[in-house]
């Protein structure tokens, strides 16, 4: 148990507290913007060198992630990735099956980076920015914040296909930025 929570220490998702042992890592608003901007600068160059050097089993990866989170959003009667209509049901989503295919969607667009580096270093990212974002998603029917995330991710995968660096970087920069903002408007009182 101690090693799990000295391994959860030093990837900042505990606080080790004198003579009292460890506590969840208090959200900060600050921290998520710092890890958000660092994940967008990871994550497209990864992707940029995933269009530089994928090749055409990279491409079917990236269309066959998009698929099948198309077809499990469709399947839960949400347009968007991971969104949470009514918390009641949440249940009824199946929202890991939802969050487990939109992660692999992300995964597969950077996968032929050549890089286990930025492929770790978007993992931690990734896992930093959800355990802001995963509450974020809870709380969303509260805001009038709309978002066609599926549309999103749809342009993007196209300008990844397409090889359009440029465009396709800015499309995942503004997809994560777009997620940050609704974090930050989520943490205020």
């Amino acid at each position: 148990m101690r090693e799990a929570l000295n391994r959860l220490h030093s990837e900042h998702l505990v606080d080790a507290v004198a003579l009292k042992g460890f506590r969840v890592s208090p959200l900060s608003l600050k921290e998520m913007r710092d890890a958000m901007s660092t994940r967008i600068f990871i994550d497209c160059e990864a992707l940029k060198r995933s269009i530089e050097r994928g090749n055409d089993d990279w491409e079917t990866r990236v269309v066959g992630s998009l698929h099948t989170l198309s077809l499990v959003t469709r399947r839960h009667g949400s347009n968007n990735a991971g969104s949470i209509q009514n918390p009641d049901n949440a249940s009824e989503l199946n929202y890991d099956q939802i969050e487990h295919r939109h992660l692999a969607l992300h995964q597969a667009l950077i996968s032929a980076c050549d890089s286990e580096w930025l492929l770790e270093f978007s993992m931690k990212l990734y896992i930093q920015t959800e355990r802001y974002r995963r509450p974020m998603l809870v709380n969303r029917y509260k805001t009038d914040a709309p978002r066609d995330v599926s549309s999103e991710h749809r342009n993007l995968v196209e300008a990844t296909l397409s090889r359009d660096i440029p465009v396709a970087t800015q499309l995942l920069a503004q997809h994560y930025q777009k997620t940050a903002d609704l974090i930050a408007a989520s943490l205020q009182p």
